[in-house]
């Protein structure tokens, strides 16, 4: 198999990683319910934070891998499109980690507070990425089907 794709299942894995602490950050929980009914949300659990690290080192591995493709590697039906798709997938992803780390380190204030919600500027940055990596997705999904 190609070290591209070897690199794009890699890059599934972390994206799969970032979902499950969205879940567990963002999700219907009892613990979240609590959470919204008082009105902040705590510091990051410890567990996250690390995952989210791993995560973030990871994708630096899965650049660093891309970098190194031979000409043999991108050999393959759409190599050369997939190679940039998933280049820009892994940036995007990046910058989804990015703010997604600053969400769950971030304690928010009670909007119905005067000053607002301050995390507003982090949710959208957020919700952008992944708008954008939806995208993504749906183009490397129709590539990969079409090898």
């Amino acid at each position: 198999m190609s070290k591209l794709l070897t690199v794009l299942y890699e890059v599934a894995e972390i994206r799969a990683g970032c979902q499950r602490v969205h879940d567990d950050r963002f999700g219907l929980s009892p613990r979240n319910v609590l959470r919204a009914i008082v009105g902040r949300q705590p510091v990051v659990s410890s567990a996250n934070g690390a995952e989210l690290r791993r995560l973030q080192e990871q994708l630096t591995e899965a650049r660093l891998q891309l970098d190194e493709l031979t000409a043999e590697d991108l050999a393959i039906r759409s190599g050369h499109e997939i190679n940039a798709v998933l280049r820009d997938y892994i940036e995007t992803l990046g910058h989804a980690l990015e703010a997604l780390e600053g969400l769950c380190g971030q304690e928010a204030r009670n909007p119905s507070l005067p000053g607002g919600d301050d995390s507003a500027p982090l949710k959208i940055v957020y919700d952008d990425a992944l708008q954008h990596q939806k995208q993504l997705a749906g183009r490397l999904n129709a590539l990969v089907a079409a090898l």
